[in-house]
């Protein structure tokens, strides 16, 4: 998510690579890059001009110094009001949320 015209590089290639259609599974954000802006930068970034149409967007940021990758799933904040803004910022792509839902109700 820090680069994301690396992030574009890799899926253009795996478009050009395979007829099964690539998806981007990221978290909202990374240490200190977590702003909506810099959210909506990284989408529109990977996906304009391309194939590629569906987001699996882990609904927290990462912290990729201080915490363990089992707090991680646990310590920074949900944000689902940013998944569902993103559906509405873009909506010819598509947008699944990841993160933090227990069970079928909860969903």
């Amino acid at each position: 998510m820090k680069d994301p015209q690396s992030v574009r590089t890799l899926i253009t290639r795996m478009e050009e690579a395979s007829p099964v259609p690539v998806t981007i599974k990221c978290r909202l954000g990374v240490d200190d890059n977590d702003t909506y802006p810099e959210l909506v930068r990284f989408v529109k970034e990977t996906s304009e001009g391309l194939s590629l149409n569906h987001f699996i967007i882990h609904a927290r940021k990462a912290f990729l110094k201080g915490l363990s990758p089992a707090q991680n799933r646990d310590v920074p904040p949900l944000k689902y009001d940013w998944v569902f803004r993103l559906a509405e910022d873009f909506p010819h792509l598509h947008f699944s949320l990841n993160g933090g839902v227990k069970d079928l109700e909860e969903a």
